[in-house]
């Protein structure tokens, strides 16, 4: 089965300690109480292992997999102390997908080049024209639209393009109006 954040985890009970003994082997405990993943890490930061040679998984993943239990089919391991590189299980939860996503928009935490170029979505300095600044004032997190589900969809809208377009629309509007009379 392909490794997936969303797949159901479970370690049978014999590899539990050999996979214990592995996790804490290859972190290190800092200040706050993380375990930091000392092995490879891909892109965002976030540690990953191959276990058995069957079990290939974010480390985070097996780490609560291996310490508290069963990650059942369709929710992510969250970090609650929002750092990638922490496998320390007290500081893993469970949780969907959508909050996740939340969480990571609202602590402003981007590793997507795409999701950086997205002016819906960042918190780039200036809106996707290059006039106004994207701060709360003008471009606050709203919700966008509602998805089939009836769930809110997130995101941020420079303001002042939002009026500036509003303006246009109304300018065209009343010039066809004109050019018809």
């Amino acid at each position: 089965m392909k490794p997936s954040r969303t797949n159901r985890l479970e370690i049978p009970p014999q590899y539990l300690e050999a996979l214990r003994d592995r996790i804490r082997k290859s972190s290190q405990p800092d200040l706050n109480g993380c375990w930091i993943w000392n092995l490879a890490r891909n892109e965002q930061g976030y540690g990953y292992m191959t276990f058995r040679r069957v079990f290939k998984s974010s480390a985070h993943r097996l780490s609560y997999a291996g310490f508290i239990g069963l990650i059942p089919k369709g929710v992510v391991v969250r970090h609650k102390c929002d750092v990638p590189a922490c496998v320390n299980p007290e500081h893993l939860e469970l949780g969907p997908q959508r909050e996740n996503a939340l969480d990571c928009f609202k602590r402003g935490r981007y590793w997507s080049e795409k999701r950086l170029a997205n002016p819906w979505c960042s918190k780039q300095p200036v809106c996707r024209k290059g006039l106004h600044v994207m701060d709360e004032a003008n471009a606050p997190l709203r919700i966008v639209k509602y998805l089939a589900d009836g769930s809110p969809y997130y995101g941020r809208q420079c303001q002042a393009c939002k009026q500036d377009g509003i303006k246009k629309y109304y300018e065209r509007k009343r010039a066809a109006v004109k050019a018809v009379a």
